[in-house]
């Protein structure tokens, strides 16, 4: 079935990621989805940068909380960047704001998010109804594939152990077609 597995190489990693090339659609939410970001950060970096940022902030990072990206205020400047509280730190002496100016980004990344969760999704199932609709093949070649393997594994073996298939010769004297069968016993 090479159609299907160029289907699934060109959709998942050898590391079971989901490519971006599994979809023209997943690929444009994934670029929309880095330049929102970009966007986001650039944002936030400016406000972090504003004489208020710098009074306010507890350190100059971008963190992320319950999926959104806020800043660390000082808790004692809180009201200098209005927006909204995700988190407080364990101590109580910062708190991660999510400044107003970059609600509308952080939604739409929020939104790009879980269009890309369903894309994935849409792409896994059409993969998995391929496969089953093939399963007959599939479980064929996978019978075909083990005894391969099992013969291939013998010959190693046997090539390993120097082995030689062994030549089973009948007395004279049972040639006849009136005696009985010759046997072969195994002892340990």
């Amino acid at each position: 079935l090479p159609y299907l597995e160029q289907e699934i190489n060109r959709s998942i990693s050898p590391f079971g990621e989901i490519l971006d090339s599994a979809s023209v659609k997943l690929a444009e939410l994934r670029s929309r989805f880095k330049d929102t970001q970009n966007q986001l950060y650039s944002r936030l970096e400016s406000i972090m940068r504003s004489p208020r940022g710098r009074r306010a902030i507890q350190e100059p990072l971008i963190a992320e909380r319950a999926g959104r990206y806020v800043i660390p205020l000082k808790i004692d400047y809180r009201g200098l960047i209005k927006g909204i509280v995700h988190d407080v730190s364990n101590t109580g002496a910062t708190i991660f704001v999510e400044p107003w100016a970059t609600v509308d980004l952080g939604n739409e990344l929020r939104e790009l998010s879980i269009e890309e969760k369903r894309e994935v999704e849409r792409i896994l199932l059409s993969l998995s109804s391929r496969v089953a609709a093939n399963e007959e093949s599939i479980s064929r070649n996978v019978s075909l594939l083990a005894q391969l393997d099992l013969a291939l594994a013998k010959a190693k073996y046997a090539d390993k152990m120097n082995a030689v298939e062994p030549l089973i010769e009948m007395p004279d004297k049972l040639n006849d077609s009136k005696s009985k069968p010759a046997l072969l016993r195994l002892v340990r």
